[in-house]
């Protein structure tokens, strides 16, 4: 189905549809409902997305370069794979998005977040992150509860109070990560580099530390309540 500037203006509600594909350069989307529509593989380069709902879109390869994406609500969506290369993005609602692969605002997915980024602040809760690119990356404030960051690249990452409550850091790469005042209860940690991290105060109630690499790392002040630790142990406080 074929959307012009007009007809996006004129029908707000396009969920479910069908834009596989479609040239949306440029397109006008402003306050839209997308919710459930398939945009895999739409170009959406430069289009203004303002205050759209993209709750559970599939966007799986969407090229949205330059896009306008202020207050956009993608709760649910897969963007796995979409690039996203000089997005402007800022107080978007990520909850549970999937990004596996997807080329970060920077262009950086093949090696890392910029330190600089946008995405400091944002609400990824329960999000996919699996293999997430993050090296070096300032990821102060985020919101990471429950998300999935299986092996994820953290190296030298800022995660200095972020929540990362229940999340997977399976395998995880922290190598020199900033965790201190972190909030890891819950998380799985097992078999992930931790070596020369940074944990001062941070909270690994009931957290999987099974394998984990924690050579040189700073526990000062952490919390190891009922935390299992690399020998298979339970910390009991």
């Amino acid at each position: 189905m074929s959307v012009s500037n007009e007809q996006a203006k004129e029908r707000r509600d396009l969920r479910g549809v069908d834009l596989r594909g479609e040239d949306l350069v440029r397109m006008d989307l402003r306050r839209v409902d997308l919710r459930g529509a398939d945009l895999r593989d739409a170009r959406l380069h430069g289009a203004s997305l303002i205050g759209a709902d993209l709750r559970d879109a599939r966007m799986n390869g969407a090229i949205l370069r330059s896009a306008r994406m202020k207050d956009v609500d993608v709760r649910g969506a897969d963007l796995s794979g979409a690039d996203l290369t000089n997005a402007r993005v800022s107080r978007d609602d990520l909850t549970g998005a999937n990004l596996s692969g997807a080329t970060m605002p920077d262009g950086s997915a093949a090696d890392s977040v910029n330190r600089d980024d946008e995405w400091v602040g944002r609400d990824l809760r329960g999000a996919d992150l699996y293999l997430l690119p993050a090296a070096r990356a300032d990821l102060t404030d985020a919101d990471l509860t429950g998300a999935n960051l299986i092996r994820a690249d953290l190296r030298r990452a800022n995660l200095s109070g972020v929540p990362l409550s229940g999340a997977n850091l399976t395998a995880a790469n922290l190598r020199r990560a900033n965790l201190t005042g972190a909030d890891l209860t819950g998380a799985d940690l097992s078999g992930a580099n931790l070596r020369g991290a940074n944990l001062r105060d941070a909270d690994l109630t009931g957290a999987n530390l099974t394998d984990a690499n924690l050579k040189y790392s700073d526990v000062t002040s952490a919390t190891l309540r009922n935390t299992k630790m690399p020998d298979g142990t339970i910390r009991s406080g």
